[in-house]
């Protein structure tokens, strides 16, 4: 059941904010869920993949959540260096 969602506008960024609530045999879970488009991410790994990373290359140590990471890396390469290559090219149009 959607019981509530509002949307801000802005130049820059449109964020969503829908709240959900879920009822079932008397038990309600309530979910808010925040999107937010217009802010590219400038990032690809988060604090503690970069963790996993460093270790792995700095002496070999496989820290828990490596094989996780090592999955996601293969399946993420192709479209990762494609959208480096689009990147690539659109500040190459624009000259930069």
């Amino acid at each position: 059941m959607l019981l509530t969602s509002s949307k801000e506008d802005s130049p820059f960024n449109t964020i969503v904010i829908t709240i959900i609530t879920i009822t079932f045999k008397n038990i309600s879970v309530t979910m808010i869920i925040t999107l937010r488009w217009g802010q590219m991410r400038t990032y690809i790994l988060t604090e503690l993949e970069r963790k996993i990373v460093n270790r792995f290359l700095e002496n070999g140590e496989k820290l828990n959540g490596f094989r996780v990471l090592h999955y996601n890396i293969r399946n993420a390469m192709t479209t990762l260096e494609e959208d480096m290559k689009k990147i690539s090219m659109v500040l190459e149009k624009i000259g930069e």
